[in-house]
């Protein structure tokens, strides 16, 4: 199994590197960047942890 801790870093990391690189993002108030990558974070990491379509 692998460590969470890893699985995390890695999705954040990839999180931050699709904002960084995007030239799409916009910013519709203060911080919405924050938020949009802390719900992103979440539901990532909600639809790893599926494991079949009950779930989904």
């Amino acid at each position: 199994m692998k460590d969470m801790n890893s699985d995390n870093a890695k999705r954040k990391n990839i999180i931050d590197m699709a904002f960084a690189f995007s030239a799409m993002t916009r910013v519709f108030e203060k911080k919405s960047t924050e938020k949009i990558v802390s719900r992103l974070d979440l539901t990532l990491s909600q639809i790893t942890s599926l494991r079949n379509g009950r779930d989904y």
